[in-house]
């Protein structure tokens, strides 16, 4: 099970640090901003740039926006749902 708990945290920290680049950029901020420690808490506040920047246009607006793209709740779920299997594993053996 150690491989399975390995290969599941380097997929969700790539899907994770991906997803934080990409907010970066909806900031017209360069993706390096997430190395900063706890940069990330700070992300999910403000509201992206309007209009277009040097990383493309705004996401939200357009004929094929994205409306309400937030991955906050289905994150937290797979979270708590993965701590719950794993603490589950440790207790029962």
């Amino acid at each position: 099970m150690l491989p399975v708990a390995i290969l599941s945290a380097i997929v969700l920290g790539w899907l994770g640090l991906a997803a934080a680049v990409k907010r970066c950029h909806d900031l017209g901020q360069s993706g390096f901003y997430v190395l900063i420690p706890l940069y990330g808490l700070w992300l999910i506040f403000p509201d992206g740039t309007p209009g277009e920047n040097e990383y493309g246009p705004n996401q939200k607006e357009g004929p094929h926006a994205v409306r309400d793209a937030s991955g906050f709740p289905l994150a937290m779920a797979i979270l708590i749902l993965s701590l719950g299997f794993w603490l589950n594993l440790a207790v029962s053996k």
